[in-house]
C-alpha cells in the first residue's frame, strides 16, 4: 500500500531524467535534490514500519488463537486418555500444526498443563459468578455446582487424576488456589448462616480443612478407580453439607436432590 504513495515520488523525478525536451534535465539520478531523497526515504520507511506493525499484529492474533485451541485440544486428550499417555506429538498431530510450533508456545507438557487449568479455572470463576448471580439461595449453589462439576468430569479418565500427582508444581499451585479462595469460602457460609440454611455452631474454618482433606484423599488414595466421580461427589455432598444444613437447608437440599 505505500507504492501509492512513493510511487508519484519517483515517477516525478524520473520524469526529469528521460524527458527529451529538456536536455539539460536528461542526466542522472543525481538529479534527485537531497531534499527529495530524504522525503522519499522518511515515506518508505515511516511505510514499511507500519506494514510491519500490521502483519506483526496479524501474527500476535493467530498464535493466541492458536494457543487457545492448543489448550483446548490438549484439555480434551487428556481427560479422556490421561496425561502421561498423550504426547506432545499427539497434540501437534490433532491440530495439524507441526510439532516446533507447538514447543514455540509451550516448551513442555507441564507448562501445557498449567495454562489449561488456569482456563479451566477461569471458567469456573465465571460459572460460580454467574450461578450466585442466577440461583436464589446458597443450597440452589451447591447443588448448581455439584451438577456443573459430575457432568464435567464423567468423561474424565482415572488416569487423569492419576497423572497429576506426577506434576508436583500444578499440585502445588492448585492448593494455593484454594488458599486463595478462603476468603470467598468463609462469605459463602455466612451467607448461609444469614439465609437460616446453615447452622450457627459450627465452626466452618475447620469445616473448610475436613473438606479439602477429603478431596486431596480421592485424589491419593485412587478412590476414582472404585467408585465413579459422580458417586463420590454426591456422597461427600450429603455427609458434609447435609450436616452443617438446618431443618429449613434439609428440606431444601431434599428437594434440590430429588430433582437431579
Amino acid at each position: 500500500p505505500y507504492w501509492s504513495v512513493i510511487w508519484p515520488i519517483l515517477v516525478g523525478n524520473m520524469a526529469h531524467i528521460t524527458c527529451p525536451s529538456q536536455p539539460e534535465k536528461k542526466t542522472c539520478f543525481c538529479n534527485l535534490t537531497a531534499k527529495r531523497i530524504f522525503m522519499f526515504a522518511k515515506i518508505y520507511n515511516f511505510a514499511r514500519r507500519k506494514d510491519k506493525l500490521a502483519m506483526a499484529n496479524v501474527r500476535y492474533n493467530n498464535r493466541e488463537e492458536l494457543r487457545r485451541r492448543v489448550v483446548r485440544a490438549s484439555g480434551e486428550m487428556f481427560f479422556r486418555n490421561g496425561i502421561r499417555q498423550v504426547k506432545m506429538d499427539d497434540i501437534a498431530s490433532k491440530l495439524s500444526i507441526s510439532k516446533r510450533t507447538l514447543y514455540e508456545i509451550f516448551a513442555n507438557k507441564e507448562e501445557l498443563l498449567h495454562a489449561l487449568f488456569d482456563e479451566v479455572d477461569e471458567q469456573q470463576r465465571r460459572k460460580r459468578m454467574k450461578m450466585s448471580q442466577d440461583k436464589h439461595d446458597v443450597i440452589e449453589i451447591v447443588v448448581g455446582f455439584y451438577r456443573m462439576q459430575t457432568e464435567e468430569l464423567m468423561s474424565a479418565s482415572p488416569a487423569f487424576f492419576a497423572d497429576l500427582s506426577k506434576y508436583p508444581s500444578l499440585v502445588d499451585m492448585m492448593r494455593q488456589r484454594r488458599k486463595q479462595q478462603d476468603e470467598m469460602y468463609m462469605a459463602f457460609m455466612e451467607r448461609g448462616v444469614s439465609e437460616g440454611m446453615f447452622r450457627t455452631d459450627v465452626n466452618y474454618s475447620i469445616l473448610h480443612d475436613i473438606s479439602t482433606a477429603a478431596g486431596e484423599a480421592v485424589m491419593t488414595s485412587g478412590m476414582y478407580e472404585t467408585y465413579s466421580l459422580e458417586e463420590i461427589f454426591r456422597n461427600i455432598l450429603l455427609i458434609l453439607l447435609r450436616g452443617i444444613c438446618t431443618e429449613a437447608g434439609i428440606r431444601r437440599l431434599d428437594e434440590l436432590l430429588a430433582q437431579i
